[in-house]
């Protein structure tokens, strides 16, 4: 009888444990909260080695921001094909047009670009060291010019041109250094109220001068992008402007050649992201000349 109830009591005993083990909660293992690790998608994945392989084209390489530098971008001598204007205008940046008085697409030109909404410059002719070698065209500025003449020409210079802003120089290497003709053309300009930007043709150049003597807005250009008009070498300069004088806005300017738009139309993107920021060149004039 003894060994019969030891029996029921071992056989009670180890269908307890089975039914134990049977039923114990199971421990699932959980990570550090230090060491979670994101999911990487296949794609993301290889994205990543390829950035490994090639770091020259991570975005992270980028120069770094330039926290929201301005730069105005002027494209000189317009006027003498509307096929260029109409690319320029596809660039995604308010580009300024500097239009040449006197050429076949001038009016249609100014026209084209007041339409899109883009700032206009008159391109004003002026007398260079090397006239008549080099010659500046139709409605130049000379030094010989008496101040009738001068005015007379500068008139009809404007109205050659429509929904002009402001006035550049075109060539001008000896006239941007004749304070003389200067104070006669700065003068007017500022009754019309226009500003002036000075291409800086030459290191003699008395604009910013005599812009101060008449009260004159004026600006300054920085930088030519495509002296060599070559799309590598204008590409470069562009994508290279975070180097030019510390957080100051800068002006470029360019000229409509088929390998400053390619240039544009590349570098125009990267200067964004960098920090750039696109202005119509009018736009720097209250920082740099106090807008009087």
């Amino acid at each position: 009888m003894k060994r019969l109830i030891m029996f029921f009591l071992i056989i009670s005993v180890i269908a307890a444990g089975l039914w134990w083990l049977y039923n114990k909660p199971a421990v699932i293992p959980q990570k550090p909260q230090g060491h979670i690790q994101s999911k990487v998608l296949p794609n993301e994945s290889q994205r990543l080695e390829e950035e490994k392989l090639h770091p020259e084209k991570s975005v992270s390489n980028l120069e770094p921001s330039v926290s929201h530098r301005k730069i105005a971008i002027i494209i000189d001598d317009i006027g003498n094909s509307l096929l260029p204007v109409k690319d320029l205008i596809k660039v995604d940046a308010p580009l300024t047009f500097s239009i040449l008085p006197y050429c076949p697409y001038s009016i249609s030109s100014a026209e084209y670009i007041y339409k899109a909404k883009r700032e206009i410059l008159l391109h004003l002719p002026m007398e260079p060291l090397s006239y008549p070698r080099a010659n500046p065209g139709k409605g130049a500025l000379f030094v010989q010019m008496n101040s009738k003449e001068l005015l007379r020409q500068l008139d009809d210079d404007i109205d050659a041109v429509p929904y002009i802003s402001g006035i550049n120089n075109h060539m001008g290497s000896r006239f941007m250094a004749d304070e003389k003709g200067l104070i006669v053309i700065m003068s007017e300009l500022r009754k019309r109220n226009l500003f002036f930007v000075d291409s800086r043709t030459t290191s003699d150049t008395k604009g910013e001068k005599v812009a101060s003597i008449t009260g004159l807005p004026c600006l300054s250009r920085n930088v030519f992008i495509d002296n060599a008009q070559d799309y590598e070498t204008t590409l470069n300069i562009l994508l290279n402007l975070s180097s030019t004088g510390e957080k100051k806005p800068l002006i470029v300017i360019g000229h409509p050649y088929d390998t400053t738009i390619r240039a544009l139309k590349e570098a125009v993107p990267l200067l964004k992201q960098r920090g750039f920021e696109i202005v119509p060149v009018s736009h720097l004039l209250s920082r740099e000349t106090g807008g009087s």
